[in-house]
């Protein structure tokens, strides 16, 4: 019983390196890479990109919290979301065929501290 006990950590490391091995092939790949970026995505599918400019954009934090925010409230018509901090410009890509009026778009933002200059609504140009 002396022995199992001391070789426990042993028989540990063991079975972890097995799994790792018959892992070992994917990991290797690296992760899955897409066929399209979410900009051809969005070129392609002919979705809307919004421009937002917003006033009180001063950290990432606030930059995390907004993309957060619009993830979670309209996720269904949010494919992607960036914020630039040095223009202070929200750019979303909206899935096909998707709309959030103005009114949801302040609200989502004064929601957060912040408040809307200017939205600018345009076809993707990619």
């Amino acid at each position: 019983m002396k022995y199992a006990m001391r070789n426990c950590p042993l028989n540990i490391l063991v079975l972890l390196l097995s799994v790792l091995a018959f892992s070992a092939p994917s990991l290797a790949e690296g992760p899955a890479v897409r066929a399209d970026s979410l900009a051809d995505q969005t070129a392609k599918s002919g979705a809307d990109t919004l421009s937002i400019e917003v006033s009180g954009l001063v950290c990432e934090f606030c930059a995390r919290g907004l993309e957060k925010s619009f993830k979670k409230n309209k996720k269904e018509q949010v494919l992607n979301i960036s914020v630039d901090m040095d223009s202070s410009v929200v750019s979303i890509d909206l899935t096909a065929g998707a709309e959030i009026s103005d009114k949801d778009i302040r609200k989502i933002i004064n929601d957060n501290g912040l408040s809307v200059v200017k939205i600018d609504r345009g076809k993707s140009s990619k």
